[in-house]
């Protein structure tokens, strides 16, 4: 039998005349059995509960009117029933939180502050330290310059167990002061931080590095005593301690910690080398000197800090002229980081350094190299000779007629008028230091040597810029799979490396989808799979195929342990480029929000994020 639903009513509304709000609610309750998305219905009865002193079944009831609102988009109308919520239960923690949501979807970021900020108050009494941590993090994404917001989600983590993270955040938001030209504030943050910090060195270091970005190197030394007559013999606090000194020009304290560190720390950092390398110039001692000087310049590429590890080659193939391992690591990061004349440059100072130590093999391979890079600017065979020590280098040959290059020509990497050129005898002895670079043609297919030359000399082409079509297709095909299937024959699909380095010579060369083909394959060790992934996608990219692009880049990203925080940050960036293009401008605010988050500096992920912000409305 069908119910009366106009007696229902007439029932209900005058219980509630009589003051009788509980019945009331019980009889629009039959109702609503019968109508349960009726939100006027339902809002009718939280009124009822509310008045008839029943406050969580009024919540519940208000809350789903919330849930509704906010799910079809109607956020006004679900602020509105949110307030309601919190007017009538003030400690409702879960209604605070999702309001404050609210408010920040509508960018009202005063409003939305206040109520995460009671929020965490709330669930921080409760000693809700996870749920804490998680609204700090909202905020912080939406205000990331904001000093008390990373202080206190520095004592949640704390509380946490996350010395490093919270000390990292307390070293941010000291740096933030001193921008804001707070100095003394920053000092007083800095030193309450190191005292916590100093119990990990790892941390006590990043905090130190703070105060040298922010200013407040004077105020670093002392505590960079304390930190190394804790840690001596760790490398990063080591490291830490030695920039300390050199950011206010203590070179001779700089010094006397990296000698110290000599015996003492197993691995120390680039910076403690880099003083050591320039001691032992200083002291005459050229082989020590670029052996330390390397080892940095392979740390900083290990770490994907190319342009530190380029000055680095640059200073020293400076102070020491024509020596082989610094000059084939300058050739190495040249190419890494587009740098066309220094590689060419290095190229030829090899070439000298090769002719000098009478090693014709050497010089006809790096000769190969240079014609396969840049041919324009093949020096002419020349019979090895060693010059005298001390004279100047042959200067390098001109460019073709026509060809663009400026008044004034850089200087070689190796080139520096007050260095001592290296005798055969030094020459020979860092040769040895090399991986036993024997000579020798190998063919057309020289898959011994650098693959990308091995490539360009199998194409006829120059490593660095696009093949000219040739007028037979086909030909350039059967080519490319004449080299490919080379490739497998002598190495296989599973070495890995090899097939790394072809992709990568196959982008360099424009040819993305033989690049792609190679990556994939490179893709299954562990170690190159970030990499590979990241490459996949900016071929992807350049082929302009966006949809391949995106696919690559979140294959990289899906693997949380893959890739440097720093690598992880680049592809975010174009992950974002690649959806905005594809106008996908909500995965794209994403992506750059995650960007944001640890590049909170930079103008152009601002103004990207905010685009993309005011694309999704």
């Amino acid at each position: 039998m069908p119910l009366d639903r106009g007696k229902i009513s007439r029932n209900a509304d005058k219980l509630v005349q009589q003051g009788k709000h509980l019945q009331a609610a019980r009889e629009y309750a039959v109702l609503l059995k019968e109508s349960p998305n009726d939100l006027i219905l339902i809002n009718k009865i939280g009124d009822l509960l509310a008045r008839a002193g029943r406050t969580a079944e009024a919540v519940r009831h208000f809350e789903r009117i919330g849930d509704t609102y906010t799910q079809g988009g109607f956020f006004l109308k679900a602020i509105a029933i949110y307030k309601k919520i919190i007017k009538l239960d003030p400690k409702s923690s879960e209604s605070i939180l999702r309001l404050a949501d609210l408010y920040a979807h509508q960018d009202l970021v005063k409003d939305a502050r206040e109520m995460y900020f009671e929020a965490a108050r709330q669930v921080f009494a409760r000693r809700e330290t996870m749920r804490a941590r998680d609204i700090y993090e909202k905020l912080l994404r939406m205000e990331p310059d904001r000093v008390e917001t990373h202080t206190s989600y520095a004592e949640v983590l704390q509380m946490l167990g996350d010395h490093q993270r919270a000390t990292a955040e307390l070293a941010l938001a000291a740096s933030l002061l001193a921008a804001q030209g707070r100095a003394h504030e920053s000092e007083g943050l800095f030193r309450q931080a190191f005292g916590s910090a100093l119990k990990d060195p790892v941390s006590a270091a990043l905090l130190l590095r703070g105060m040298i970005k922010s200013g407040a190197s004077s105020s670093a030394v002392t505590l960079a005593e304390q930190l190394h007559a804790q840690y001596g013999d760790h490398p990063v606090a080591v490291d830490a301690v030695v920039d300390v000194y050199l950011s206010v020009r203590q070179t001779a304290d700089a010094e006397r910690i990296a000698l110290a560190a000599i015996g003492k720390v197993e691995t120390p950092g680039s910076s403690t080398l880099t003083v050591l390398a320039r001691l032992h110039h200083r002291q005459g001692r050229t082989i020590e000197a670029v052996q330390a000087a390397v080892q940095v310049a392979d740390d900083l590429v290990s770490r994907q800090l190319l342009p530190d590890a380029k000055a680095i080659l640059d200073e020293f193939c400076k102070l020491s002229p024509g020596s082989v391992p610094l000059l084939n690591r300058r050739v190495e990061v040249g190419r890494l980081v587009g740098d066309r004349e220094g590689t060419i440059l290095a190229l030829e100072e090899l070439i000298r350094a090769y002719e000098t130590a009478q090693r014709p093999d050497l010089v006809d391979r790096t000769r190969e190299q240079l014609s396969a890079y840049a041919p324009e600017r093949m020096p002419a065979a020349s019979p090895a000779a060693t010059p005298r020590p001390g004279s100047a280098p042959s200067a390098a040959p001109s460019r073709k007629a026509g060809s663009k290059e400026s008044p004034a020509r850089p200087a070689s990497p190796a080139s520096g008028s007050a260095a001592k050129a290296p005798t055969r005898e030094e020459i020979e002895v860092l040769l040895d230091e090399e991986d036993g670079s024997g000579g020798g043609d190998e063919g057309l297919f020289d898959l011994s040597g650098d693959i990308a030359e091995s490539l360009a000399k199998a194409l006829g082409e120059s490593p660095e810029a696009p093949p000219t079509p040739p007028e037979d297709e086909q030909s350039l095909g059967e080519v490319l799979a004449a080299f490919r299937q080379k490739v497998r024959e002598e190495v296989g699909d599973k070495d890995t490396s090899t097939h790394y380095e072809l992709g990568i010579a196959f982008k360099e060369m424009g040819l993305y989808d033989e690049a792609i083909g190679e990556f994939q394959l490179a893709a299954e060790a562990a170690d190159r799979f970030f990499d590979c992934c990241s490459l996949a996608g900016m071929c992807h990219r350049e082929k302009g195929d966006p949809d391949g692009a995106e696919e690559w880049f979140r294959r990289a990203l899906e693997r949380a342990v893959s890739g440097t925080p720093e690598q992880r940050i680049a592809v975010s960036y174009d992950l974002g480029e690649v959806l905005a293009e594809k106008g996908d401008w909500g995965g794209a605010r994403d992506a750059f929000e995650e960007v944001s988050r640890a590049n909170k500096g930079y103008r152009e992920v601002r103004d990207r994020l905010r685009e993309a912000r005011e694309r999704v409305g």
